[in-house]
């Protein structure tokens, strides 16, 4: 919805619709992606921008492409939404209809049966702190679904303040890296020293930052590695 958003600041139409669908012969997506046939939940959104060209079509999907500019926008987004659906045995498929606008569709397989997750633990509660506002909301919807409580921060003094007004410390501060202003290094110097939280990770989609001595999750992440890496950061892991 966001990009659909940012791709018409002339204004436009947005539509989101959700449907039930049976697939019979399979669905493939501009990556060659197959859909394996069965039942399926299917989020449409539709825009009335200008549409994708052909040959951003292919590479819509990939780490750090993007056609927006400005801060806030890493080209991390599609390529997060696309491994998390992909984990969970579905499949993101595009269609653009220039120059009258594109639809994405989210396919996600119908289960009947809820499924606990070993790995979770609801006593654990959660600092998130990032920037990029499509990861943010990502991770955070991700973990609370885990069972975790999770404040989510979009900068390191908001972090600071979060934390400070807490009766308690976190239980696990998860950090991106390269944040504005205050970064996750010197934010997270600041947890420890004034014992706010209990243990603290790093995420980043840099490379030079993953020699760290501490847990650090590399960008993209999909939906299970988040949650493995979490749950191990977290100490509540258990294997099988």
């Amino acid at each position: 919805v966001i990009n659909a958003r940012d791709a018409m600041p002339q204004g436009g139409v947005i539509s989101v619709s959700l449907e039930a669908r049976k697939v019979k012969n399979g669905v493939s997506n501009p990556l060659g992606l197959a859909l394996a046939p069965g039942d399926y939940a299917v989020i449409h959104v539709d825009d009335t921008g200008p549409g994708v060209p052909s040959k951003l079509a292919r590479h819509i999907f990939d780490p750090f492409v993007t056609t927006r500019r400005g801060e806030g926008h890493s080209g991390l987004g599609l390529s997060i939404v696309l491994q998390a659906v992909a984990a969970a045995g579905g499949l993101v498929d595009v269609k653009s209809r220039r120059p009258r606008g594109a639809r994405f569709s989210v396919y996600l397989p119908l289960e009947t049966e809820r499924r606990d997750d070993p790995w979770a633990d609801g006593e654990k509660v959660i600092l998130l702190v990032e920037d990029e506002d499509d990861v943010r909301r990502f991770a955070e919807q991700v973990l609370l679904g885990e069972g975790y409580q999770v404040i989510a921060a979009r900068s390191g003094e908001d972090a600071l303040r979060i934390a400070s007004q807490r009766a308690k410390p976190f239980d696990l501060a998860l950090l991106d890296v390269s944040l504005p202003g205050m970064d996750g290094t010197a934010l997270a110097r600041l947890l420890r020293d004034q014992r706010l939280v209990r243990r603290i990770a790093f995420a980043t989609a840099h490379a030079a930052d993953l020699d760290r001595a501490s847990a650090t999750l590399k960008k993209p992440f999909g939906r299970d590695e988040l949650i493995r890496f979490v749950a191990e950061a977290a100490g509540t892991y258990r294997n099988g």
